[in-house]
């Protein structure tokens, strides 16, 4: 296994505990979600009207953030940060992360924050990211920080899924094809073919563990399929942890289901003043539902191989079944979600 050498943490901002209570948003609307769900519009302003009443909303997307490179405001960074903590026991990673989010992600939040609505206002302002970014380390430590501090009600997060095969479309369909890894031994891996946040099972740790072997065996629509479930293993291991912390469930097949559940997200993060509005097409690099190569059956014959690898089903009487591994990411499955 290549293992990036770890890369320091700056403090262009200084601890987050340095700053009072006082100064962070009101409330924090953050994602889970693996990309090409829908997340940038959710996170851009112009696709929401404001009749004047709505609660203040700072907006911001993940292109946005410090993300631990000392060089650069670096997307690329945050990445071979968080591969540079895989040997480390759960206690020693635990730890990184919550010195980054304290060190890095939250002020960066805030001055993001401040940026956007100004100084005077953050304490009262709604801050949102729907960003996929949070996949990278960031979603466990981040409740963890607040739950620390009772300060959970300030949460919520907003889980996207989307119909598992039109996903792995969307990426397979990019030029050149998102992959959950790529040569993370150089300066390859930076790559947009690595995908920008995808996780890699052979460089990052994994909630959903890979039996060994199988990896070298799994295609890249089939890593790809398993980037979805890991998501989602993530997802159900916090929720698990902190039942109490505030969510928000958008599921959808169809671009029709997507825009019929953006009036409540908008009532949730603006109030009863926020509607959607027609806007610039934030997803139009993500649609091909026709491609013909990887179409439904072919991409469900790679995941039917795939679960079978994994352990998330079984044979038993000659008839498939879930196994209970398979249990703890059955949102996320195309028989489940879309079916």
């Amino acid at each position: 296994m290549n293992i990036i050498t770890p890369l320091l943490i700056p403090t262009n901002y200084g601890d987050v505990s340095q700053c009072a209570l006082s100064t962070l948003p009101q409330r924090f609307v953050l994602g889970v979600n693996t990309g090409h769900t829908g997340s940038d519009t959710l996170s851009t302003e112009a696709c929401y009207h404001d009749d004047g009443s709505s609660n203040l909303v700072a907006w911001n997307f993940e292109g946005g953030h410090v993300t631990a490179d000392s060089t650069q405001l670096s997307t690329y960074g945050l990445k071979g940060w968080y591969a540079s903590l895989t040997n480390m026991s759960d206690a020693e990673r635990d730890a990184k992360a919550l010195e980054m989010v304290e060190r890095r992600y939250l002020p960066d939040m805030v001055v993001s924050a401040a940026q956007s609505v100004g100084s005077a206002a953050v304490a009262s302002a709604t801050y949102v990211d729907i960003g996929h970014h949070v996949n990278l380390g960031y979603l466990e430590p981040v409740v963890s920080w607040f739950a620390q501090r009772s300060l959970l009600s300030k949460l919520t997060y907003v889980r996207l899924r989307r119909h598992r095969y039109a996903t792995v479309r969307s990426w397979m369909s990019m030029s050149p094809s998102m992959t959950a890894c790529g040569d993370y031994g150089s300066i390859d891996h930076l790559a947009p073919s690595a995908g920008l946040y995808h996780l890699c099972a052979a460089v990052h740790h994994a909630v959903l563990p890979v039996p060994a072997g199988v990896w070298e065996r799994l295609d890249t629509v089939q890593r790809n399929l398993w980037f979805i479930d890991e998501i989602e293993a993530r997802w159900q291991r916090v929720v698990t942890q902190y039942p109490s912390m505030g969510r928000h469930v958008i599921e959808w097949c169809s671009y029709d289901d997507y825009d019929a559940q953006l009036p409540d997200y908008a009532h949730l993060i603006g109030g009863p003043g926020l509607a959607p509005q027609a806007c610039k097409d934030t997803t139009s690099h993500h649609q091909n539902w026709t491609d013909a190569v990887y179409n439904d059956s072919y991409v469900a014959s790679r995941d039917e191989e795939y679960a079978l690898l994994m352990g998330l089903k079984e044979v038993v009487d000659g008839s498939t079944v879930w196994t209970v591994k398979g249990q703890s990411v059955l949102a996320t499955q195309q028989a489940v979600l879309c079916p």
